[in-house]
């Protein structure tokens, strides 16, 4: 597995609906479905399942990199794992046996 730079950059991930991140940004409220997938901190994460259509909706190429076995950071790795340091954990954490 390998870690990737995004090509297109996305919003903080510390940016939730409702919250601000400091006294000059107004609170974020409740966006598109797109707009949801670009705060999440890897591509994979950001994949999600209509089950009307039955398929997989999919803004950011996650499923590319799921299919590459590349995880990939949205937006700026570096800023992303800054603002979630938990995120930078997760990719390393042992697999169960």
């Amino acid at each position: 597995m390998r870690l990737a730079p995004s090509a297109a950059p996305g919003p903080s991930a510390a940016r939730r609906a409702g919250e601000a991140l400091d006294e000059e940004e107004p609170p974020q409220g409740y966006g598109t479905a797109d707009e949801d997938a670009r705060l999440r901190d890897f591509s994979i994460n950001a994949l999600f399942y209509d089950p009307i259509d039955e398929r997989i909706v999919d803004f950011v190429d996650g499923m590319r990199d799921l299919r590459g076995r590349v995880l990939r950071a949205i937006g700026e790795p570096v800023k992303r794992m800054v603002e979630d340091p938990c995120a930078s954990c997760a990719p390393s954490s042992p697999r169960p046996s």
